[in-house]
């Protein structure tokens, strides 16, 4: 079958009001059916905006779901890395070696054990709680807005009390990346907010 309106081009359904064949180009997807363009102003001007296409994606949407599994993703990896340095106080002075910076550079202060365990694990939390925002924001609910506030939230507030433990370069700059990265997200999520379903 061929579109109506371009007699070359394979039609990829049928409209459901009129049932003639459209293309890519003609189809318009109103509340789960397809209809034609024509039949789409027919239902807009008749039922006024209760007939509205479905919009694509904004592109801070699609920044924004990308940070904040990237984010979430790094978080789970640190989350980690917190989690064993607090059950095995020190290891991870042997665990800095495999990274860029010199081994006497700590995230944490590893003299209480419990505390790097416990941060670890309210990270772990967050980073999921972030990873599941951008997965509703790639599929643009509104409910990766309010888990993407929260991750943020959350996020900057163990990010701050982990930066709190040790006061060294490191920590100081990974909150800064993070409080930074923090501002980003929100900012991307009130640019395209509008977008979301």
């Amino acid at each position: 079958m061929k579109c109506y309106r371009h007699p070359n081009v394979d039609a990829v359904g049928v409209c459901s009001q009129c049932g003639r064949g459209v293309c890519t180009a003609c189809a318009m997807s109103v509340k789960g059916r397809l209809y034609c363009k024509a039949d789409v102003e027919r239902l807009v001007s008749r039922d006024g905006d209760e007939a509205k296409p479905v919009s694509k994606r904004h592109p801070t949407i699609t920044l924004a779901a990308l940070l904040f599994i990237l984010l979430g993703a790094g978080e789970v990896c640190l989350s980690i890395f917190l989690m064993y340095a607090g059950v095995v106080p020190g290891s991870y002075k042997s665990l800095l070696q495999y990274f860029p910076f010199s081994t006497d550079a700590s995230l944490i202060d590893t003299s209480v054990s419990l505390a790097p365990f416990i941060a670890g694990g309210l990270l772990f939390v967050v980073a999921c709680i972030g990873i599941v925002a951008g997965d509703s924001l790639w599929s643009r609910k509104k409910g990766g807005m309010i888990l993407g506030g929260i991750e943020v939230v959350s996020g900057t507030i163990v990010a701050a009390a982990l930066e709190s433990f040790n006061r060294s370069g490191i920590a100081i700059d990974l909150f800064l990346v993070v409080l930074f990265l923090n501002v980003a997200l929100v900012f991307l999520l009130v640019i395209g907010r509008k977008s979301l379903i």
